[in-house]
Protein backbone atom coordinates (compact mmCIF):
# COMPACT_ATOMS: atom_id res chain seq x y z
CA UNK A 1 0.00 0.00 0.00
CA UNK A 2 0.92 3.45 -0.29
CA UNK A 3 1.85 5.49 2.49
CA UNK A 4 -0.55 8.78 2.41
CA UNK A 5 1.85 11.09 4.04
CA UNK A 6 4.94 10.34 1.53
CA UNK A 7 2.01 11.76 -1.06
CA UNK A 8 0.86 14.62 1.10
CA UNK A 9 4.33 15.61 1.42
CA UNK A 10 5.79 15.03 -2.16
CA UNK A 11 2.33 17.45 -2.92
CA UNK A 12 2.81 19.76 -0.65
CA UNK A 13 6.53 20.21 -1.89
CA UNK A 14 5.28 20.18 -5.36
CA UNK A 15 2.70 23.08 -4.30
CA UNK A 16 5.43 24.85 -2.65
CA UNK A 17 8.20 24.90 -5.82
CA UNK A 18 5.43 25.63 -8.01
CA UNK A 19 4.29 28.84 -5.93
CA UNK A 20 7.99 29.92 -5.40
CA UNK A 21 8.59 29.52 -9.23
CA UNK A 22 5.22 31.62 -9.96
CA UNK A 23 6.31 34.23 -7.17
CA UNK A 24 10.20 34.88 -8.80
CA UNK A 25 8.28 35.41 -12.45
CA UNK A 26 5.50 37.90 -10.88
CA UNK A 27 8.46 39.80 -8.99
CA UNK A 28 10.57 40.10 -12.59
CA UNK A 29 7.18 40.83 -14.46
CA UNK A 30 6.86 43.67 -12.27
CA UNK A 31 10.29 44.91 -12.28
CA UNK A 32 10.54 45.08 -15.97
CA UNK A 33 7.19 46.78 -15.79
CA UNK A 34 8.28 49.46 -13.54
CA UNK A 35 11.67 50.00 -15.34
CA UNK A 36 9.53 50.22 -18.82
CA UNK A 37 7.44 53.15 -17.04
CA UNK A 38 10.49 54.88 -15.82
CA UNK A 39 12.34 54.99 -18.57
CA UNK A 40 9.16 56.46 -20.58
CA UNK A 41 8.49 58.72 -18.10
CA UNK A 42 11.88 60.34 -18.54
CA UNK A 43 12.94 59.54 -22.11
CA UNK A 44 12.40 62.49 -24.52
CA UNK A 45 10.11 62.72 -27.10
CA UNK A 46 11.19 62.19 -30.44
CA UNK A 47 11.04 65.13 -32.58
CA UNK A 48 9.61 64.51 -36.06
CA UNK A 49 10.91 66.06 -38.78
CA UNK A 50 9.41 67.43 -41.69
CA UNK A 51 9.46 65.55 -44.56
CA UNK A 52 11.18 66.38 -47.86
CA UNK A 53 10.15 66.58 -50.97
CA UNK A 54 12.12 65.14 -53.42
CA UNK A 55 13.36 67.07 -56.59
CA UNK A 56 11.72 65.76 -60.03
CA UNK A 57 14.81 67.70 -61.82
CA UNK A 58 17.29 64.58 -61.08
CA UNK A 59 15.11 61.95 -62.41
CA UNK A 60 14.16 63.68 -65.60
CA UNK A 61 18.14 63.06 -67.36
CA UNK A 62 17.24 59.29 -65.97
CA UNK A 63 13.94 59.00 -68.01
CA UNK A 64 15.49 59.01 -71.07
CA UNK A 65 17.57 55.61 -70.15
CA UNK A 66 15.26 53.89 -67.77
CA UNK A 67 11.92 53.14 -68.04
CA UNK A 68 9.22 51.21 -66.20
CA UNK A 69 9.23 50.31 -62.36
CA UNK A 70 12.97 51.44 -61.82
CA UNK A 71 11.97 54.98 -62.17
CA UNK A 72 10.05 54.64 -58.76
CA UNK A 73 12.80 52.62 -57.28
CA UNK A 74 15.19 55.30 -58.42
CA UNK A 75 12.74 58.27 -56.81
CA UNK A 76 12.57 55.92 -53.63
CA UNK A 77 16.18 55.81 -53.09
CA UNK A 78 16.78 59.28 -53.97
CA UNK A 79 14.04 60.08 -51.10
CA UNK A 80 15.59 57.60 -48.41
CA UNK A 81 19.34 58.65 -49.24
CA UNK A 82 17.98 62.93 -49.11
CA UNK A 83 16.63 62.01 -45.67
CA UNK A 84 19.65 59.67 -44.78
CA UNK A 85 21.92 62.80 -45.45
CA UNK A 86 19.73 65.61 -44.92
CA UNK A 87 20.77 67.13 -47.99
CA UNK A 88 19.71 67.46 -51.57
CA UNK A 89 21.35 64.06 -53.34
CA UNK A 90 20.99 63.84 -57.26
CA UNK A 91 21.13 60.03 -59.59
CA UNK A 92 23.72 60.14 -61.63
CA UNK A 93 23.86 56.65 -62.73
CA UNK A 94 21.63 53.68 -62.01
CA UNK A 95 22.39 50.19 -63.47
CA UNK A 96 19.83 47.76 -62.80
CA UNK A 97 21.71 44.13 -62.92
CA UNK A 98 19.22 41.30 -63.59
CA UNK A 99 22.00 38.58 -63.33
CA UNK A 100 22.41 35.92 -60.55
CA UNK A 101 25.65 35.00 -62.04
CA UNK A 102 27.82 35.01 -58.41
CA UNK A 103 30.89 35.27 -61.22
CA UNK A 104 29.84 38.59 -62.69
CA UNK A 105 29.08 40.17 -58.93
CA UNK A 106 32.49 39.18 -57.71
CA UNK A 107 34.05 41.37 -60.57
CA UNK A 108 31.67 44.13 -60.05
CA UNK A 109 32.57 44.46 -56.55
CA UNK A 110 36.16 44.16 -57.46
CA UNK A 111 35.87 46.43 -60.12
CA UNK A 112 34.40 49.05 -57.46
CA UNK A 113 36.30 48.11 -54.92
CA UNK A 114 39.45 48.72 -57.04
CA UNK A 115 38.16 52.34 -58.05
CA UNK A 116 38.32 53.38 -55.02
CA UNK A 117 41.39 52.81 -53.95
CA UNK A 118 44.31 55.57 -53.71
CA UNK A 119 47.04 55.41 -56.64
CA UNK A 120 50.47 55.95 -55.57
Amino acid sequence: MTDFSSVFEMLKFIFTSLSVVLSVLILLWGVCKVNYLIARIFSKPKESKAVSKVEAAPMADLKATVAGPETRLIAILTAAANEALGQSVRVVHFDLSHTTDATWAMQGRSTNHFSHKKQA
